[in-house]
């Protein structure tokens, strides 16, 4: 079945609330959404409420941590997240006896930006690598960069999914990463990104839809088939061929004891009109 390209929108924590009569096309869902893709997750759910008007959901924005908590807590029973459940999550899971419903919903990617008075195009993973590490903290010794001056990290704090995906996910990285700021929502690091020509933030391609002024995305540098390296753009196309490397899925948890609104709003959002 063909995901869904996630682009400009926030996923955000989804909770269920039961109504009289339990339904999947009946009653309300709260939802507590990731906040980078917490758009995205609205106007899907706008469409699920259109086609079934005895449904109410309603999304709210959250970090990809305290949406995974809220789940494992039992405070709510459904959430769209920007990652998997790690192994501290899992092992809570199994203890608890939590019967959980894993749905893929789409795919995104992280994505490297930069001022638009910068004139670096690309950048390898290696380097990323260096930079989240520190080992490379100014412009002069980034490979290709014009720029000089002190390179200023920003990114999500650790409660995010992009955090977790770096730390984690795609590098595997033994400290924790100390960003030079730490941006509360990814619409906070593109705009302090845009104003300082020496910063470089990583964000969610959903982040950077409709192409905000001030900023431009790096081309990021993998090894093709015939193992040379190739610059490949964080397209819509690139990432759900999965050719761009920074790319990652979106799920959404659900554990209501009874098919509710959450189950149908995620059969809705796999279907050919909730995919378009």
């Amino acid at each position: 079945m063909r995901l869904l390209m996630i682009v400009g929108v926030a996923l955000s924590i989804v909770s269920c609330h039961r109504s009289e009569e339990p339904s999947t096309v009946r009653g309300k869902l709260f939802m507590l959404v990731s906040e980078s893709h917490l758009p995205l997750i609205k106007e899907e759910a706008a469409q699920f409420m259109t086609i079934y008007d005895k449904t109410k959901i309603t999304a709210v924005g959250t970090t990809t941590r305290e949406a995974i908590v809220a789940l494992l807590n039992d405070s709510v029973r459904c959430i769209c997240v920007d990652r998997k459940l790690n192994e501290e999550e899992l092992n809570v899971v199994q203890r608890s006896g939590i019967k959980l419903a894993t749905v893929r919903i789409g795919r995104d990617a992280l994505v490297v930006i930069v001022n638009d008075e910068n004139p670096l195009r690309t950048i390898s993973l290696g380097t990323v690598k260096a930079i989240l590490e520190k080992s490379v903290t100014t412009w002069g010794k980034v490979p290709g960069s014009r720029m000089t001056g002190r390179l200023e990290l920003v990114l999500a704090g650790k409660n995010s999914g992009s955090y977790e995906l770096l730390q984690r996910g795609f590098f595997s990285l033994a400290k924790e990463i100390v960003p030079d700021k730490i941006g509360d929502t990814e619409k906070q690091i593109v705009g302090y990104v845009a104003a300082t020509p020496g910063a470089l933030g990583i964000v969610s391609l959903a982040a950077v839809v409709g192409h905000p002024k001030g900023i431009h995305t790096l081309a990021v540098e993998t090894p093709d088939s015939t193992l040379k390296n190739e610059a490949v753009i964080p397209s819509q196309s690139n990432v759900y061929e999965e050719l761009y490397p920074l790319n990652y899925s979106l799920y959404l948890y659900i554990s209501e004891p009874t098919l509710g609104v959450g189950s149908g709003f995620s059969t809705f959002v796999m279907t050919l009109h909730g995919q378009q």
